[in-house]
């Protein structure tokens, strides 16, 4: 017997060592990491059960722009002997079905195959890019800027279009969560995260460290930073369903 819905409590770890077995993580590390991450939500963690058994998962968050709400989709997974019967199709088309009857009718994810996701309306809006960046021209000191700053200067760039992610306090105590350095620059900020910028604004200024950087995240949203992409690689699709238009997100907030 096929069931489609979300995992209770003690259905966690059985979730969480299905996640693991198709993504090669180490069970332990992520234990900690599922249970502690701040957009953690059973009502939002979907599977697939026969007779009782988890074969098939995924994870939904609220996903707020400013012309309306969606979810944000991640950790699609299938036992692996299991792949090929259609069960994420399956899963998926259920969870857009629950999703937009609670007023939540768009979907965005990342993907680096296509296939899946076309089959259930999504198309790709833009590619998730990498590239070194280089350094500022300017050696001196950079400043530190607060959490309280961070957050001041994105909510008014945020609020500035429609297609823009908005951040509630869930999210933004997500992007505290993850380990970055914030440094100012001129009007903005750049955030650091271990050899790699996915967020900075209101433009590119050059990154104020001697350690190698690169860019992560969106190609369109690279072009409107003033970040000169000239041999981007392609790492991912951003792909939606039901976004008149291509979205803009830092990949700080990638789910």
């Amino acid at each position: 017997m096929i069931e489609i819905r979300t995992i209770e409590m003690g259905e966690c770890e059985e979730f969480l060592r299905l996640l693991c077995k198709v993504f090669s993580l180490d069970f332990r590390r992520a234990h900690d990491a599922f249970f502690k991450e701040p957009m953690y939500d059973l009502n939002r963690k979907w599977a697939v059960f026969e007779d009782g058994v988890i074969v098939s998962t995924l994870t939904t968050v609220s996903a707020l722009f400013g012309d309306g709400r969606g979810i944000g989709i991640a950790g699609v997974a299938t036992e692996p002997e299991r792949q090929g019967e259609n069960l994420a199709t399956m899963l998926l088309q259920e969870v857009l079905r629950q999703s937009e009857s609670r007023g939540e009718p768009r979907a965005l994810l990342f993907a680096a195959n296509e296939d899946l996701y076309v089959r259930c309306g999504f198309r790709v809006l833009d590619a998730i890019v990498s590239q070194p960046l280089p350094k500022a021209k300017s050696r001196s000191e950079p400043e530190l800027l607060s959490r309280d700053q961070v957050r001041s200067i994105f909510d008014a760039w945020s609020e500035e279009k429609p297609y823009r992610l908005r951040r509630d306090d869930r999210r933004w105590d997500h992007w505290r969560w993850n380990l970055k350095t914030v440094y100012s620059q001129m009007s903005g900020y750049i955030c650091h995260e271990l050899g790699r910028v996915r967020e900075v604004l209101p433009a590119y200024e050059g990154l104020p460290s001697v350690e190698p950087a690169e860019w992560y995240g969106q190609l369109s949203l690279a072009e409107d930073l003033g970040i000169e992409l000239t041999d981007p690689r392609k790492e991912l699709n951003l792909m939606g369903r039901g976004f008149d238009r291509t979205p803009h997100m830092f990949l700080t907030d990638q789910f």
